[in-house]
């Protein structure tokens, strides 16, 4: 092992030094002479002033050695640091980033050997107090008392399933009552170690990351440095900085036009049956996690000369793929391949199925890795190594390194010809967890993340997962069409599925709420075992009907008030015999897509107890979400801290979330919006924010309403009392809506983008606020009204399409949607399906649908708003720019028929309530009622 002494060398005498200086709306960084001083910018907090010390050891077993008299370039409210040894040179870039300054630095080996370095930010407040707790990146805090804690390494709590760890956010933090000091690296950059103490007896928090340098080579890594008020959370407040410093870490391929991650997993819904669409957008599913759609772990593509082998376990004989029982040592490769490409490429797109691969590409074929790929061998025996009947079922899987290795060239390569070959939406990523690490012959290579320990170089696993989510987002060039990547663990992705079911106390406690920073503003999913029920209710064949109608909704209610507080969709297991699951679910992607945040700047009015709580969006886009699990109603006042919402001076107006009608009176104090809030038993309450207004600091009563149809939306701010003041109103986007009109007292107010002119406001005046839809431009009474069936419920309307292009087979989900209908007796048995004609002009007479997608698909259509709208004759009409866009108005279109021709999905066996306890309870076929409380009207 390589050890030597590391030498710092002084500047050359008579280098001029100067001053440089980083401030955000948090934190300062000034550089005095090379010494670096971090400072608060809001007083308030328990330290004024605390130096920051750039540091580096040579491993394995150098000190921590103090750079000293850097060569310093200002800049704009940056500046940089150089510092030069014999050995190497480290300069360090600070800027503002968010709340927090970015340090980006550039390491160079200046010699002809590998140097093993450990560079390191050590901050010592001027006072003790702020060094009160200590947060080392997992799920709690820990109280300091007096001695040291540390933590060395990524490696977290071995996950028994996964094969892998948790791993730690890449922070360091220490805090007291109101403030506290951070410094870390960024989220999901290649980075293999880091470590974190807190010396109370030194007064220093520490945060250092480990690299090796090739001769010659530049590393470069990033760190932070940051303070944050701790009012709602310590940790909380830290993470919040980052999602807001670095959207790009949780940004989603394609963002809120990706058509699949904004929705609910199918549980193998769409894999184990042939997918159905109608039935997958009543539950609504928009991908799928497609398990093993090969032979043998390893080998993706299925290539000839590895097709023929003998497993560790025998074959399946009825692994079920599509609906189809599959004998997997019987069946051939050309009949199998086949069988994959003919469905993939019928349903891979439209139904989201995501390719699963080879499990994150970490575990291979045991013989198949032997022979073909012995460098990547992963030989870490601190978590799980080799898998006996695993992801295939027969083989014997070791685990694998899926960059810089001879399997990593295979894989990749597998993934592009899959890509191509079966026109996929992306692939499925298990086991996407770090704390394994590969030491194996790649780590001579000058590969990312690169780290060092006591028993050599090492890379982690989770630097070749991340690197593997880049390479799937590039491998189709399409600038409108990029691969999704769904994962279940704490890496990057665009979806993510947490392991366990939301009845796994144990387990999802144990993840949580780690795992749920990690995921940050993403959509994701739980995937488990449904109900548990028998864990749940191990007495359950004492149990009544009775009883059982009255513990499966609260049970379903359970499974609600946990989506809305992690922001994740369940599966059908949960939902069949719970229309109140899918009832919720419009809200629940709202807020999806709005993004879950970490901190919750909310104040509860003493003795309100209220266990389920979340935040979604910023600024003006802000919801919150309160749910009362308890037997009676909580009421009281609940106030929302604007100053934490936005990084601005800004008065957010608030009301309650409702798909009809709300009226919210808000009082205004300061930095806070106070509401009076009702929140009734088991009920999701969602507050939303309407507008907002410069703060001024003054009190302020304002009264919000709210109306809500179909194609368009109304809000109401009545400025009830408070004394003039002149401001600027910026709007709340809403998805599917624009702004139609802003008045004051009836007047109307000039608008540029989703803000106003500056208004005049006086107690007594109302500004309205108008939006239209620009999916529908007709009432929902038009489309319920619409003749699609006849007095007997049989279908009876015309759809009206081009002679040539995509329309005709998008004309076909009508028919998808009344046989669907029709199967589960919505409709009359003998209905007959809907007719589809060729349509040479435009002729929306009553009784037809015609649907376009395309400009000018017919004659006369140029004048037709793209969308859904009715002609004066009755006739309805689609029409979108594209046929994605045509696929998408329908599904809307359909959400509103819904309301005509309801299905409420009953209970039936799944995962986690069995047969036999329907059987015993009476249940099988039957439904639990439904609370509509998102509709005034309905209440």
């Amino acid at each position: 092992m390589w050890k030597h002494t590391l030498w710092i060398g002084l500047l050359m005498a008579g280098l001029e030094l100067c001053a440089g200086t980083v401030r955000t709306s948090h934190v300062k960084l000034e550089s005095e002479n090379g010494t670096l001083r971090v400072s608060p910018v809001k007083p308030g907090g328990e330290w004024t002033r605390a130096r920051l010390e750039t540091l580096v050891a040579a491993g394995p077993s150098g000190k921590a050695q103090a750079m000293e008299s850097p060569q310093i370039t200002d800049g704009q409210n940056e500046f940089s640091l150089l510092y030069r040894t014999p050995e190497f040179s480290w300069k360090i870039r600070f800027s503002p980033r968010g709340k927090m300054i970015l340090a980006e630095s550039e390491l160079t080996n200046l010699t002809d050997r590998e140097l093993w370095l450990e560079p390191e930010f050590r901050l010592k407040p001027d006072r003790p107090e702020v060094l009160a707790y200590f947060w080392n990146g997992f799920g709690q805090t820990e109280k300091a008392a007096g001695k040291r804690l540390e933590r060395r390494g990524i490696k977290g709590l071995v996950e028994k399933h996964v094969g892998a760890s948790t791993m730690p956010f890449p922070v360091s933090a220490s805090g007291g009552k109101h403030s506290a000091l951070f410094t870390g690296s960024v989220p999901f950059d290649p980075v293999s170690y880091t470590a974190g103490s807190l010396d109370p007896a030194k007064q220093q928090l520490a945060y250092s990351l480990r690299l090796v340098a090739a001769p010659r080579e530049t590393v470069r890594f990033r760190q932070t440095v940051g303070c944050a008020d701790t009012a709602y959370g310590l940790p909380e407040a830290i993470i919040q900085q980052y999602y807001d410093a670095f959207p790009e870490c949780w940004a989603v391929v394609m963002g809120q036009d990706n058509p699949y991650v904004w929705g609910s997993h199918g549980g193998y819904e769409n894999w184990w049956k042939m997918p159905d669409a109608e039935n997958s957008r009543r539950l609504g599913i928009t991908l799928e996690w497609t398990y093993c759609p090969f032979r043998r772990a390893g080998d993706m593509w299925m290539r000839e000369e590895l097709w023929d082998y003998t497993p560790k376990n025998p074959f399946r004989a009825d692994k079920t793929e599509f609906g189809k029982k599959l004998d997997m040592g019987k069946i051939g490769r050309a009949e199998y391949t086949q069988w994959r490409q003919d469905n993939f490429r019928k349903m891979a797109r439209q139904f989201g199925l995501m390719f699963y691969n080879t499990v994150a590409g970490t575990w291979c074929e045991y013989n198949l890795a032997q022979q073909k790929y012995p460098d990547a061998i992963v030989h870490d025996k601190s978590v799980m190594y080799i898998l006996n009947n695993w992801s295939t079922h027969h083989d014997q899987e070791i685990r694998v390194f899926p960059m810089g290795t001879s399997f990593a060239k295979v894989f990749e390569e597998d993934m592009v010809l899959l890509a191509k070959d079966l026109d996929l939406p992306g692939f499925a990523l298990d086991c996407a967890y770090g704390g394994a690490y590969y030491r194996g012959p790649a780590v001579e290579k000058p590969l990312p993340g690169r780290a060092w320990d006591e028993e050599g170089k090492f890379i982690d696993q989770s630097v070749a997962i991340n690197h593997e989510v880049d390479f799937i987002h590039n491998i189709n060039p399409e600038p409108d069409r990029k691969l999704t990547a769904f994962i279940n663990g704490y890496l990057k992705g665009d979806y993510v599925m947490v392991e366990s079911p939301f009845f796994n106390l144990g387990k999802f406690n144990r993840w949580m709420p780690l795992l749920r920073w990690y995921i940050g503003p993403r959509p994701g999913c739980v995937h488990g075992h449904g109900y548990m029920f028998k864990e749940v209710v191990p007495d359950w064949r004492g149990k009544t009907p009775a009883d059982f109608q009255e513990i499966m909704p609260k049970l379903s209610d359970y499974v609600i008030m946990n989506q809305f507080k992690y922001g994740l969709t369940e599966t059908q297991l949960t939902q069949r015999g719970n229309p109140q699951q899918l009832y919720v679910f419009p809200e629940l992607i709202e807020l999806m897509r709005a993004g879950w945040q970490a901190e919750i700047p909310m104040v509860l009015e003493e003795g309100m107890r209220v266990p389920y709580r979340a935040r979604y969006g910023k600024g003006v886009e802000t919801f919150f979400f309160l749910g009362n699990s308890g037997g009676e109603t909580v009421s009281g006042k609940i106030r929302f801290d604007n100053a934490v919402l936005e990084d601005s001076s800004r008065t957010f107006l608030f009301n309650r979330k409702m798909r009809d009608r709300a009226v919210t009176l808000n009082r205004v104090e300061k930095n806070f919006s106070e509401v009076d809030a009702v929140l009734p038993s088991r009920v999701p309450v969602i507050y939303e924010a309407v507008a907002a207004v410069r703060g001024t600091g003054e009190n302020q009563i304002w009264k919000v309403s709210s109306e809500k149809t179909l194609n368009r939306r109304r809000h109401l701010l009545e400025y009830v009392g408070g004394d003039r003041f002149v401001s600027e109103l910026t709007l709340r986007p809403v998805r599917g809506f624009r702004v139609e009109k802003v008045t004051l007292d009836g007047k109307p107010v000039s608008l540029e983008g989703s803000r106003t002119s500056p208004v005049n406001f006086a107690p007594g005046a109302k500004v309205e606020i108008v939006y239209v839809s620009t999916v529908f431009h007709l009432p929902a009474e038009a489309i319920l009204k619409f003749p699609f069936t006849n007095a007997k419920r049989e279908v009876a309307f015309t759809v009206r399409v081009p002679r040539d292009g995509a329309e005709k087979t998008l004309a076909e989900r009508f028919n998808e949607y009344f046989d669907f209908c029709r199967k589960n007796k919505v409709i009359a048995q003998n209905s007959p399906s809907a007719k589809i004609e060729t349509a040479e002009t435009l002729n929306p007479s009553a009784g037809t649908v015609t649907l376009m997608a395309g400009r000018n698909r017919l004659p006369g259509s140029a004048s037709v708003p793209d969308g859904i709208s009715i002609s004066r004759d009755g006739g309805l009409i689609v029409k979108a720019a594209d046929p994605a866009q045509a696929g998408r108005l329908l599904n809307e279109l359909f959400g509103v028929m819904d309301r005509q021709y309801e299905y409420l999905y009953p209970f039936q066996w799944v995962m986690g309530l069995s047969g036999e306890m329907l059987t015993h309870f009476g249940m099988f076929g039957k439904t639990l009622p439904c609370r509509k409380y998102f509709e005034e009207t309905a209440r």
